[in-house]
């Protein structure tokens, strides 16, 4: 399918575990959830 419905919290918890979203969401959102993972 080339569109589907992902939750948010899904791809936050992805990011905060180290998991590759760059493909989920657009790259300024992938970097924004990359950056504040690498904080907490």
């Amino acid at each position: 399918a080339k569109y589907l419905y992902i939750s948010s919290s899904l791809i936050r918890q992805s990011a905060e575990l180290g998991g590759n979203i760059r493909d989920m969401v657009p790259p300024c959102v992938a970097a924004a959830l990359l950056s504040k993972a690498r904080r907490k």
